[in-house]
């Protein structure tokens, strides 16, 4: 039988019997029958309910007083928490995970308390800091650090460094720090197509802009370096945002220059930031003035004077870039001006002095190119087989060996002198259209005898030479062999501007920068190439480049249709003026070190010149009236064109001048908005889509782009 609850200890037979287990003839059972065979289940269950009574009420008393202790250790180490990260950003996601990981397998107290398995978490990590990711994507794709090594008296390479300089002394809630944030985020959307941080960026960007008002409101804080540098960000966040034209991106270059013009040179030349945001505004709004053909509102001679101050050859041959874009700007607003003029002009007399004040330009932009020192010229190659085979096979199929590609690859030392050259060959391309769009005008006037006279651009010092020092010379005549000699001449010069720009689009990639990775492609070397890209494809749209179909090139049937309306020009010409880029240069001039004077464009007034003899009013047209509202022919013109800038079928003339050089348009577009399309979906700058989506490339690109990248 058994006793008091206990397992017996005798034999099957004797259990069975309920006989005591002393007998010598009862066989005990083994250890194993002991350990796994309890036949007294209610007994033990008995038992194990009657110690459960005894210790309950003990157990009531220790367990309130444990939950008392975790709460307060929990709230505890919350509090320290956000006391200890209250200069990071807000991010609900890294909260709840502080909140929830405290007071669990953390806490020795809430540990003690557990008196089985079903009570224990496993605390979650902490989120990373999205903030933190995000600005360190953004200093690695838009912040180009100084050179090691580099000599002082080299030019600086470094790009956007401002941003990491006012960052970490700036307030975490100053709207600096806020559009900052803005960028940072959309850029990692961008790039690593993160929701959450495209949230943030917008939460962001709408606090920035409150701030921004503000700060404006205050005379002090608006002309800080903040508020300077939070306007050029928010430039940068509408091109990273969105692909739209809206107009705010114009808005917020405008409110740069208000801002700029509050501060005297003294004051932003005494400290480093204070004269890195003063150039990179300046020429900001000098390129935005020459885009919207508008008259530059800070004169050319602030930054002149920068270059009195800074005893650098290089830094006053950058001086002599800023300046000659400037006159140019200047000029192609006056001749925006007198197109949309009420009275236009009625014969070629009327602009000749405009003409002659573009040729004069010419000579000095070429003068510049001429004078360059050494370090700032570049490495050409011709763009063949052996050539391309030397480069990555993504840039092989996407720019060398696609479908219109530059028939040479250009090479630069770094990305700095590739934006400066590509500011210069871009603002180039500009006064190459103004002179020809002159010219245009001038040969549907009729032909007529108008005695002439020197009436070149007035300088401050000189007014029988250009700047560059050259005389240039005068126009002797306005009839038709010597206009159709000077649109031959600018032709071909245009052609040749163009082809060295697209040749440079490849250096943007692959050029070496310090602390970057040619593997993992950063968003401003995009960015550098985003402006001239626009503008190539706006001047090719134009008409005034020839068009010649390159051998075995096999375009969409859509994309060659739409070309066809465009009336393509069929003029001649003589050998070019324009100097081909050199080759491993082994010598160079350096530019002249001596102050240059600033220099206005001012027009001599017309009574200075004998008075054009009358023109038969039976050979006079009148010239159309320009329309401002009617539909522009590129997104990237200045304003809508006039009926007169068209190309003029010069195969009227009698002449005998050849056919001047040509490119196969419809090949190159569609090559220029296969890197668009690349800047947009690769590196993030949205504002690239905007051409091939209005201009009906996307279409056509995207499966080439996506196949290449395949």
């Amino acid at each position: 039988m058994s006793y008091r609850g206990r397992p017996s200890k005798g034999c099957e037979g004797c259990r069975a019997r309920k006989l005591k287990q002393g007998r010598h003839e009862c066989r005990y059972r083994d250890q194993a029958d002991l350990l796994f065979r309890n036949q007294t289940a209610a007994a033990a269950q008995r038992a194990e309910d009657s110690w459960r009574k005894r210790s309950k009420s003990h157990q009531r008393a220790t367990s309130e007083s444990v939950a008392r202790q975790t709460f307060t250790s929990s709230r505890t180490i919350v509090t320290n928490v956000h006391q200890g990260s209250s200069s990071s950003p807000e991010n609900p996601e890294i909260e709840a995970a502080v909140a929830c990981g405290a007071g669990t397998a953390s806490d020795p107290t809430t540990q003690v308390s557990l008196y089985g398995f079903g009570g224990l978490s496993i605390a979650p990590m902490l989120a990373p800091d999205i903030r933190l990711l995000a600005y360190q994507r953004f200093i690695y794709d838009f912040v180009v650090p100084e050179s090691p090594n580099t000599s002082p008296e080299e030019p600086s390479d470094a790009i956007m460094n401002f941003v990491p300089l006012l960052y970490q002394h700036t307030d975490p809630g100053s709207c600096f720090a806020m559009i900052a944030n803005a960028v940072c985020y959309i850029n990692f959307f961008n790039r690593c197509n993160s929701t959450h941080a495209l949230k943030l960026a917008q939460n962001a960007y709408g606090k920035a802009l409150k701030l921004l008002s503000k700060m404006i409101a205050d005379k002090e804080q608006a002309a800080s370096n903040d508020a300077l540098a939070s306007v050029y960000l928010m430039g940068v966040y509408e091109n990273l945002s969105s692909m739209k034209r809206e107009g705010t991106f114009v808005a917020h270059e405008h409110g740069a220059t208000v801002l700029l013009q509050l501060r005297s040179l003294e004051e932003y030349l005494s400290n480093r930031i204070s004269g890195i945001l003063y150039e990179l505004i300046f020429w900001q709004q000098l390129l935005g003035n020459l885009q919207a053909a508008k008259h530059a509102p800070i004169p050319v001679e602030n930054v002149i004077n920068v270059s009195r101050h800074l005893e650098n050859a290089y830094i006053k041959l950058n001086a002599l870039i800023v300046r000659l874009i400037w006159r140019e700007a200047q000029l192609h607003a006056r001749w925006q001006d007198v197109k949309a003029s009420e009275a236009p002009p009625t014969s070629r007399w009327d602009l000749h002095r405009l003409l002659q004040a573009a040729l004069d330009l010419h000579a000095d932009f070429q003068a510049w190119e001429d004078n360059i020192p050494e370090l700032w010229r570049y490495k050409a190659e011709l763009n063949t087989a052996q050539a391309r085979s030397t480069f990555d096979p993504k840039w092989q199929k996407l720019v060398l060996s696609s479908i219109g590609a530059p028939k040479e690859i250009h090479y630069y030392s770094n990305l700095k002198r590739i934006w400066i050259w590509s500011f210069y060959r871009t603002t180039r391309i500009f006064l190459y259209r103004d002179t020809l769009e002159m010219l245009n005008w001038m040969l549907r006037f009729p032909e007529a005898e108008h005695p002439m006279c020197d009436v070149r651009v007035d300088s401050a010092q000189n007014s029988g030479t250009s700047d560059s020092g050259i005389a240039s010379t005068p126009i002797s005549s306005l009839d038709n062999v010597t206009l159709l000699k000077l649109h031959h001449t600018s032709t071909n010069q245009l052609v040749d501007v163009i082809e060295q720009a697209c040749s440079s689009i490849l250096s943007s990639f692959i050029v070496p920068i310090h602390s970057k990775s040619c593997d993992d492609i950063s968003v401003i070397r995009g960015y550098v190439a985003l402006w001239p890209l626009e503008i190539l494809d706006s001047v090719l749209s134009s008409g005034l480049v020839l068009h010649i179909a390159e051998p075995n090139t096999k375009l969409e049937a859509n994309l060659t249709s739409s070309m066809t309306g465009l009336n393509m020009q069929t003029a001649s010409a003589t050998s070019s003026g324009l100097k081909q880029p050199v080759y491993y240069a082994s010598s160079s001039k350096i530019a002249a070190s001596a102050p240059v004077q600033a220099t206005s464009i001012s027009f001599t007034s017309y009574n200075q010149c004998p008075a054009p003899m009358p023109t038969p009013a039976n050979t006079s047209v009148p010239t159309p009236i320009y329309d401002p509202t009617a539909k522009w022919n590129h997104i990237f013109d200045s304003q809508p064109r006039h009926p007169y800038d068209h190309p003029i079928d010069l195969q009227a003339f009698d002449t005998h001048i050849a056919k001047p050089k040509g490119i196969d348009v419809p090949a190159r577009r569609e090559w220029l908005n296969r890197i668009l399309y690349y800047l947009g979906t690769e590196l993030g700058i949205q504002k690239a889509l905007a051409m091939p989506f209005m201009k009906g490339y996307y279409q056509i690109v995207k499966p080439q782009v996506e196949r290449i990248l395949a």
